[in-house]
C-alpha cells in the first residue's frame, strides 16, 4: 500500500479471487476501490510484491512480483503510464520463483535511478538479485556487482538526500560463512559493498526527517537496528522487540508524534520516535503544502491569502471558529503544483456575515500535510 504523488492511495491484493482478485487497486476520492490489473486472462495470474510512484508524474506507477499460473512463475516489473488503466510487462525474469519483493528509487531527479530486488526463497543455495532502470522502469537490467553468489535481497532504500545511494537488505540466513545482511552502493547500483550488519534483514528504511538516520529489521533473530551515519556504525535498538517474525517497517505522523510502525506475522506494533516540531529540507518536498498569511488581518471584510502546493494533491480549505466548528469551506478538490490565490468574503456558510471574532483558516492535504492561520474579524 502507498500514496502515488498526487495523493491517490494504491493497495496490491493478493486474493482470493472471489474476493478481491489479484493486482493493484486504487482508492477513488468518494469512496471505494477499483481494481486496476494487470489482468492476464480469466486463467493467468499475477502474484504482486512492491509498488513504486514517479514522483514527478503522477500518472506512472510501476509495480513487481512474479507470474501464477499458465504464464510461469517467473519474477515480473509492470509500469502503467496512466494511473493503472493499461499496463505493459516490462520485465520477466529468467527462472521461476524468483519474485521481485521491493522498488525503490531517487526522488524528483529527472534522470531517474529505480533499483527493484528479487528474492531466490530456494533453502538450497538462494541466488536472489537486484535490477536497475534508469529509464523510469521501461527497460531493466541485472545490477548485482559486489553481491555475494548467496544472497535473498527483499528490501532496498534509496537514500532522501544522496540520489545515487541505495541499501539493500539481505534475508539470507542460516548460511555459514556468509557474512550479507546489508548492503550499500553509492553508484546506483553499478557496484555493492557489505556494511557488516549480521544476516536476516528483512526490511531497511530512512528516517523521514533526521538527515542519515536509518533503521533496519532482522526477522529470525527478533532484533531492530539503528543507525546515525548511514551504517557506517550501528546499535540495537533498546526497549522491548515483538516476539514475532518482522515483515516490514513504515514511519506515520500521528499528530506531532512520529512513529515507527513494524510489521510482523502477528500484527503491527509502534515506537515513538518522538514529537516533530519542525521539518528541515531533507523532509520529502513532494508532500508540501503552504498557506499563505491572511490580508487584511483584522478585517472587517474580504480577506486574501496564497495557497502554494508542491505537487498535485487533494485540498480542502476551511474556516472554522475556535472551537473547531466549521464556518465555510472555501476550497475542496484537487490543485496543481503552484501558487493559487484564496478569498473569503467574511460569510458563513448560509450567506450571513461572521460574526466579529477569532477564526482558524485550516488547509490540509491527501499526503497529511496540514497548515493553519489566525484571523481576527472585525466590525
Amino acid at each position: 500500500m502507498g500514496f502515488a504523488p498526487d495523493g491517490a492511495l494504491y493497495a496490491i491484493s493478493d486474493g482470493p479471487t472471489d474476493v478481491a482478485p489479484e493486482g493493484v487497486y486504487r482508492r477513488e476520492p468518494g469512496g471505494g476501490w477499483v481494481g486496476l490489473g494487470p489482468d492476464q486472462g480469466p486463467y493467468d495470474e499475477t502474484d504482486l510484491w512492491a509498488l513504486y510512484f514517479d514522483q514527478s508524474n503522477p500518472d506512472v506507477v510501476i509495480t513487481g512480483g512474479s507470474d501464477f499460473g499458465s504464464p510461469g512463475y517467473e519474477g515480473t516489473m509492470w509500469r502503467s503510464s496512466d494511473r493503472g488503466a493499461t499496463w505493459t510487462k516490462t520485465y520477466k525474469g529468467p527462472k521461476p520463483f524468483e519474485p521481485v519483493k521491493s522498488i525503490s528509487g531517487t526522488r524528483g531527479k529527472t534522470a531517474e535511478v529505480l533499483l527493484a530486488a528479487y528474492d531466490d526463497p530456494s533453502n538450497v543455495d538462494p541466488q536472489g538479485g537486484v535490477l536497475r532502470s534508469t529509464d523510469g522502469g521501461v527497460s531493466w537490467a541485472p545490477a548485482d556487482a559486489g553481491l555475494l553468489p548467496i544472497v535473498r535481497p527483499v528490501s532496498v532504500a534509496a537514500s532522501p538526500v544522496d540520489p545515487l545511494a541505495f541499501y539493500l537488505g539481505d534475508y539470507s540466513d542460516g548460511f555459514d560463512s556468509h557474512p550479507g545482511g546489508l548492503y550499500r552502493t553509492s553508484d546506483g547500483g553499478l557496484t555493492w559493498t557489505n556494511t557488516g550488519l549480521p544476516t536476516g534483514v528483512v526490511a531497511v528504511g530512512y528516517h523521514p526527517i533526521v538527515e542519515n538516520t536509518a533503521f533496519a529489521l532482522r526477522s529470525n533473530h527478533l532484533s531492530m537496528y539503528t543507525t546515525s551515519d548511514v551504517w557506517n556504525t550501528y546499535v540495537t535498538v533498546a526497549g522491548p522487540v515483538p516476539k514475532a517474525l518482522f515483515t516490514c517497517l513504515a514511519f506515520a505522523l500521528n499528530g506531532t508524534e512520529l512513529q515507527l510502525w513494524t510489521g510482523t506475522y502477528r500484527g503491527c506494533h509502534t515506537r515513538s520516535l518522538g514529537i516533530v516540531t519542525d521539518v528541515p529540507v531533507v523532509a520529502h518536498a513532494r508532500a508540501a503544502l503552504e498557506l499563505g498569511p491572511p490580508a487584511p488581518n483584522p478585517s472587517s471584510d474580504r480577506v486574501r491569502m496564497d495557497l502554494i502546493a508542491g505537487t498535485r494533491q487533494h485540498v480542502a480549505v476551511d474556516v472554522v471558529d475556535v472551537q473547531g466548528r466549521l464556518m465555510r469551506r472555501m476550497l475542496e478538490g484537487w490543485v496543481e503544483p503552484g501558487r493559487q490565490a484564496l478569498t473569503w468574503d467574511g460569510r458563513d456558510a448560509t450567506g450571513q456575515p461572521a460574526r466579529p471574532g477569532i477564526y482558524l483558516i485550516r488547509a490540509s492535504s491527501s499526503l497529511g500535510d496540514r497548515r493553519e492561520r489566525r484571523l481576527a474579524i472585525v466590525r
